[in-house]
């Protein structure tokens, strides 16, 4: 099964018990997605309504608003690095 939204989609989140109601009705950006072993969608999706917050969400829950936003509105360009202590697995800005 073909995933229903693609990177980048607007699209707004149904009410469900799964989701804080603060959410419902909010629109979000779809960052990333995956397919589960039943072929089963789940989304990405950075909320606005939750200070840009990434959220893990079924298809199921979502609606296309019919828009796509481009990469360069989400993300800024800038690069950090990091550094991992590989003992301990803690990872710091360097």
């Amino acid at each position: 099964m073909d995933a229903l939204f693609d990177f980048y989609e607007v699209v707004t989140v149904l009410p469900s018990s799964d989701v804080p109601a603060s959410l419902w009705h909010t629109e979000g950006v779809i960052l990333g997605r995956a397919q589960d072993e039943d072929g089963l969608w789940e989304y990405g999706v950075m909320m606005s309504a939750d200070g840009n917050q990434c959220w893990q969400l079924e298809e199921s829950l979502l609606i296309s608003r019919g828009r796509k936003l481009r990469r360069e509105d989400v993300y800024a360009g800038e690069n950090i690095k990091v550094s991992v202590d590989p003992k301990t697995g803690t990872g710091s800005e360097s």
